[in-house]
């Protein structure tokens, strides 16, 4: 029943979810999408597949419980036995006081439990992992993209221009040109896909505005002094293995043009690379630099009435990059709070899990816990050394969980994106990294929490019964 419910409010809450999302993606990706029909196939996943392998499973410890005898199940108190795993820890933790010594060989009593735990702790780190590093996903790529860009407005001409408006703004020329080939440092061929296009920028090296940044923040633009040199972003380095000395080989018309990559930009947008614009215009046939757009800062741009009539004929569009960043971090807002959800649904799953078996180890341990209370120990106590057993375990299955969510990522990412010329870094900091885990350990503490109040309630004379 429990299954039932639940597929049916995650698969109703998927899809009132898939439309706002998907439409948010959509600005920001080229990608495909279908109409959305709702097929028999997500029904069964969704539904009758969990129901399935719950009743299985329920079927299997049903079995593995009818194994023992009658009179075993009806007896009261700890079933836990010694193993050899409480032996290890035993020796290694001799020298630790009795409350280390018997908190650690209590969890490596029970195998499966310490599983269950380190399992649930293990995938909650996932998710927890996953929603961390989406959070700050869209940030880091916005962040990045317009890091250089001091400028306000982006001036499109509508033809090649050659005479300049003003020296205050610095001139553009774009251009877009395929890859014929490309040769490593000792000119060995390269493999890379055909009819591969890179956007070429051409900028001056006295740039007033514009910055071509490396991964230390570090300004390349004077590294293009040479006029084969060009500056390439990081999806050619990811998406296809161009690297620092390799040559670029263009085709331009029936022409070649070569260039030597000398530095690597943190973009992730697109295909581009970067060169110095006066060499690039006499490579394309301009004896004179030329530009086909404008960076400029100034508020002119804004209206197009307070240019001169000759100079408005010129352009063809003015893109202000104020709002476009504007308009691209609201989008974000609305991203991050879609993965907000994700974390609340990782938290209730860990929280869940956690608290059937701090009950269940309070459930199994009624005698021992009475006996401790004859003994003089206080709940709280009690509570540290019985209930916190699992609290390393936890600690140490979110930090595997960290590279391995990492490398799947970046498994994922590279096959989903690689067609649309999109790199995304997966990077978690180790601060939002130690965030993730106070978020998994406050929900553990938590459950903790709720079963200390059944713990407060086992009385002294459980500890007189005879079993």
């Amino acid at each position: 029943l429990g299954s039932f419910i639940g597929g049916i409010l995650g698969l109703g809450i998927g899809f009132n979810f898939s439309t706002p999302l998907t439409k948010l993606y959509l600005s920001y990706f080229l990608v495909p999408i279908g109409t959305l029909k709702i097929k028999f196939s997500y029904i069964q996943n969704a539904i009758f597949l969990p129901i399935l392998l719950l009743s299985c499973l329920s079927y299997l410890i049903a079995l593995f419980m009818l194994l023992k005898k009658p009179l075993q199940l009806l007896k009261e108190g700890s079933n836990l036995k010694v193993n050899f795993l409480s032996k290890i820890v035993k020796k290694l933790t001799h020298r630790l006081p009795f409350q280390y010594r018997f908190k650690y060989s209590l969890a490596l009593r029970s195998i499966p439990k310490l599983l269950i735990v380190g399992i649930t702790s293990f995938f909650t780190g996932m998710l927890i992992v996953l929603t961390l590093i989406g959070m700050n996903l869209m940030n880091h790529i916005v962040d990045q993209s317009f890091e250089g860009f001091d400028y306000d407005y982006i001036v499109y001409m509508n033809a090649v221009q050659t005479e300049k408006i003003n020296e205050q703004d610095d001139y553009i020329l774009n251009s877009s040109l395929k890859i014929k080939e490309v040769r490593d440092k000792n000119q060995n061929l390269k493999s890379i896909k055909k009819d591969i296009t890179l956007n070429i920028t051409g900028v001056d090296l006295n740039s007033h505005y514009i910055k071509i940044l490396d991964s230390s923040n570090n300004n390349m633009i004077p590294l293009l002094e040479s006029e084969n040199s060009i500056i390439i972003n990081q999806n050619m380095k990811e998406l296809y293995g161009v690297d620092i000395g390799d040559t670029i080989v263009l085709e331009f018309g029936n022409n070649s043009i070569s260039y030597q990559v000398i530095g690597i930009s943190e973009e992730f947008m697109n295909l581009s690379g970067y060169v110095d614009r006066a060499s690039f215009s006499k490579k394309i046939g301009y004896q004179t630099p030329c530009y086909t757009s404008i960076l400029s800062k100034n508020n002119q741009y804004s209206n197009l009435e307070n240019l001169d009539s000759r100079d408005v004929e010129k352009i063809a569009t003015v893109l202000s990059l104020k709002d476009m960043k504007n308009n691209i971090e609201k989008s974000i807002e609305k991203y991050n709070a879609s993965i907000y959800i994700v974390i609340l649904f990782a938290s209730i799953m860990a929280f869940v899990i956690i608290a059937v078996i701090a009950n269940i180890v309070v459930e199994e341990n009624k005698k021992m816990i009475s006996l401790m209370k004859v003994m003089g120990y206080q709940n709280k106590k009690i509570s540290s050394i019985v209930l916190n057993i699992y609290t390393p375990f936890i600690i140490i299955s979110y930090l595997i969980s960290i590279p391995v969510m990492k490398k799947i990522l970046r498994a994922i990412v590279n096959a989903l994106v690689g067609d649309i010329k999109v790199t995304i870094p997966i990077e978690l900091s180790p601060s939002l990294a130690f965030l993730g885990l106070i978020g998994l350990l406050v929900a553990y503490y938590i459950a903790v929490g709720l079963s200390k109040r059944v713990l407060n309630k086992i009385p002294l004379a459980i500890a007189l019964k005879r079993e």
